[in-house]
């Protein structure tokens, strides 16, 4: 029987997380059709032993096939991610971070639309959780969009899933903070097909140290992809305007948030840092009401720097 799904799941320094993980896998996606990837990032804290100890324990009732992919070296997310997409020989692609947890109508779900539906893209919804993890709702309410979809739920990779053949070519790239924008861009610029269920799907973790719930002047990162990943891939949207509009918008949503950056210093880099890619904002095609609001960035951005 050919995987319908495969999902990659990069492990670092993740070990006390692992149990719920796989937990939440064999109630989810326990189904022959359905291949786990685990890529071992050379963690120092042995979460792939732990991994494979904990498959190895549950092995009687383990129902997907299952791959640890041990690197030499630390690669990064975007490096564990290509290692792992290198490896997945299913018809569709999904990500799962191995500190979060899937809904346990996870594949049924997919399977269902896979099943109606071929597409490019699935996209999902999700739950943040601290400690316990959450209850997600299934509503299973499927309509193909007609939205710029990159911006409705968030960039992340691991709340969508791809058909594999689309994203053959595609990586994550390397060296980069908050990989998931110019990926997942990319991915949308040339998608014909793309589908939203709002399905609560996977369980998101917030937790101390995380790069997404603490944020330094590493946050510029961000301003940085939206504005890249736009001159990447706008000649690929059917409405370039638009899409400049949400990237914009989306800047100006990151510079708010970098005010919340703790230390003083910190924060006056932060500001530092994102007014050079504001300059090259100003190349984007975007509506007058945008061209307004860039201009408010830039307002933000010379506060901050003296505030």
């Amino acid at each position: 029987m050919s995987n319908k799904l495969s999902i990659v799941c990069p492990m670092f320094k993740v070990t006390e997380f692992l149990p719920e993980l796989i937990d939440s896998l064999i109630t989810g996606a326990n189904n022959k059709e359905v291949e786990v990837i685990f890529v071992d990032d050379a963690c120092p804290d042995g979460s792939g032993e732990k991994c494979f100890q904990l498959l190895a324990n549950s092995l009687g009732k383990i129902l997907f096939s299952h791959e640890i992919i041990t690197l030499c070296e630390n690669q990064g997310l975007s490096g564990a991610r290509n290692a792992g997409l290198a490896k997945a020989t299913g018809d569709y692609v999904g990500f799962i971070d191995s500190d979060d947890v899937i809904s346990s109508e996870y594949y049924s779900t997919i399977k269902n639309i896979i099943m109606d539906e071929e597409f490019d893209i699935l996209e999902y919804g999700y739950s943040e959780f601290i400690v316990f993890p959450p209850i997600l709702t299934n509503r299973n309410e499927i309509r193909i969009t007609d939205e710029l979809s990159p911006f409705h739920n968030g960039f992340f990779a691991w709340s969508r899933i791809f058909n594999r053949s689309f994203i053959a070519k595609s990586y994550f790239p390397a060296g980069v903070l908050y990989e998931d924008v110019p990926f997942v861009m990319s991915a949308y610029a040339k998608a014909n097909k793309i589908f939203r269920t709002n399905s609560e799907l996977v369980g998101y973790r917030q937790r101390d140290g995380a790069i997404t719930s603490t944020r330094t002047s590493t946050y510029s990162s961000l301003v940085k992809n939206f504005i890249a990943g736009y001159f990447d891939s706008y000649a690929s949207f059917d409405n370039p305007i638009a899409t400049g509009d949400q990237v914009i918008k989306s800047v100006f949503i990151t510079l708010l948030k970098g005010s919340k950056i703790k230390i003083k210093t910190d924060r006056n880099l932060f500001y530092k840092l994102s007014l050079p890619e504001l300059t090259k904002a100003k190349g984007i095609r975007m509506s007058r009401k945008s061209k307004l609001l860039l201009f408010f960035c830039f307002g933000l951005c010379f506060i901050g720097i003296r505030s």
